[in-house]
């Protein structure tokens, strides 16, 4: 949808599906191409920058965000068969949102 969006010259409207997806997904390459592109077609406002930024600041980045549940070893790909404790289909996809300040998070 972010890319329609983009094509169709409204990259502010898909900033904000980027930006959602972001905060789930803070490890998509893909998702911050396409907030690279957009910001470049609207010529890099510094209050978007700024946001974009603040997002991405306390984010945990994993080069590899598939990891075994069972003995927690982690993969760049989804694999059926665990190379190190050799169990079959433990693997899972990792979701990472940015931590928040308890004080923060209850309020």
């Amino acid at each position: 949808m972010s890319r329609h969006l983009i094509t169709a010259g409204r990259a502010s409207e898909a900033l904000e599906l980027l930006f959602a997806a972001l905060v789930q997904n803070p490890h998509a390459l893909g998702i911050h191409q396409a907030i690279w592109r957009a910001l470049g077609q609207l010529r890099h406002p510094t209050t978007v920058v700024n946001r974009y930024s603040e997002l991405t600041e306390h984010a945990v980045f994993y080069l590899d965000p598939h990891v075994c549940m069972r003995c927690r070893y982690r993969s760049t790909e989804l694999l059926g068969q665990c190379p190190h404790c050799h169990d079959w289909n433990t693997f899972v996809e990792e979701r990472i949102a940015p931590a928040q300040d308890l004080a923060h998070a209850e309020a």
